[in-house]
């Protein structure tokens, strides 16, 4: 017994940047220095994610910040990934402490 498999109609999605100095990535690096307890590595990926660059425009512009809190050992988008609870309370505490950076930004209007 076999399985047949088609593909069609593929396409690709478009790359999408954004500005790493908006005050968002500031509070983040901050955030993430807090929680894990050392500065934070920015590196470019996940530049492809599709819904991304569409948010980003209907939010006119807004930085799209995407953080990852896995390490290689978490074997990422695999069929045995996972997360050192020690690590997730890393990224737990970072989040909390993102909101309250955020929270402390000077509003725009």
């Amino acid at each position: 017994m076999g399985v047949k498999v088609e593909f069609s109609g593929e396409t690709a999605n478009p790359s999408w940047t954004t500005d790493t100095d908006a005050p968002a990535f500031t509070a983040a690096r901050t955030a993430l220095k807090k929680g894990y307890g050392r500065a934070a590595v920015d590196m470019g990926c996940g530049g492809s994610i599709p819904f991304v660059e569409p948010f980003a425009k209907a939010l006119k512009g807004a930085p799209a910040l995407l953080i990852g809190v896995e390490d290689p050992l978490s074997n990422p988008h695999s069929e045995n990934e996972s997360l050192h609870l020690g690590m997730f309370q890393k990224a737990i505490a970072s989040a909390v402490h993102l909101y309250a950076e955020i929270a402390a930004l000077p509003s725009v209007k």
